[in-house]
């Protein structure tokens, strides 16, 4: 009876050693790791945005003994406080983390795609993460998402630190440029003409300028003079032959 008593308890005090050694293994391997849900939905939640890219980068990770984050290198100059800044000062800098990942073509992290319902899931390691959508086109409409940063886990209102999270991802929208119309031709500006004057006489002649009325008038007064004289010679000859 003793041997069987001696044995449940060597049992009993091996179990105990396993389940010490292997609970808090687990619950250290679920405290170090947090999940995300992505959301890309436009158009007032109406229009998923499906099969779109999203590119995570960690920036920094995250010491759970201080509840501290420790900054990567690449990204230390990009340090951002998400408890103390304004909405502002974070969108600034992560503007700012987007630009410089993209023009040093950082490669990301973690890459997701969208599904239909324009949601990505992930599980990651607990950090500080830059989170950046690819720009696509929906009938001829671009939408550009805003990159965002989120850490994870973080503490809520009670003071409880939250290892999951959703997040919404922000965009710009920008219509069609409207076609371009074709110019209307434009008629070369018409000299203005001077309407014809309507001259009254003979028709088919015209009226005769100033200088030709004056000959004119010249000319009828020596015809005049001439046949005076005329009549006047002709009167003395008369008067002669009478004699």
């Amino acid at each position: 009876m003793k041997k069987i008593s001696n044995t449940y308890y060597i049992i009993i005090c091996v179990i105990i050693i396993i389940a010490n050694i292997a609970i808090p293994t687990y619950a250290t391997g679920i405290d170090n790791e947090s999940s995300l849900e992505i959301n890309f939905i436009t158009e007032n939640d109406t229009l998923p945005m499906s099969n779109v890219d999203i590119s995570i980068y960690k920036l920094a990770s995250y010491e759970k003994d201080t509840a501290k984050t420790q900054w990567l290198d690449t990204y230390s100059d990009y340090k951002i406080d998400l408890a103390r800044s304004t909405d502002e000062e974070i969108l600034a800098k992560t503007v700012e983390l987007a630009d410089f990942v993209k023009s040093n073509n950082i490669n990301s992290d973690y890459k997701l795609t969208t599904n239909s319902s324009g949601k990505a899931e992930i599980n990651f390691e607990n950090g500080v993460y830059l989170i950046c959508g690819a720009e696509t086109i929906r009938d001829d409409i671009t939408y550009t998402p805003t990159p965002s940063v989120i850490q994870l886990p973080y503490t809520d209102e009670e003071g409880t630190l939250v290892y999951e999270a959703t997040i919404k991802l922000k965009y710009e929208r920008k219509d069609p440029e409207n076609p371009t119309q074709p110019e209307e031709p434009t008629t070369p500006p018409t000299e203005e003409q001077t309407p014809p004057t309507i001259e009254t006489g003979v028709l088919g002649s015209t009226l005769p300028d100033t200088g030709d009325i004056i000959l004119i008038v010249v000319g009828i007064l020596i015809l005049v003079i001439l046949l005076n004289i005329l009549q006047m010679l002709n009167k003395k000859r008369k008067n002669k032959n009478k004699e």
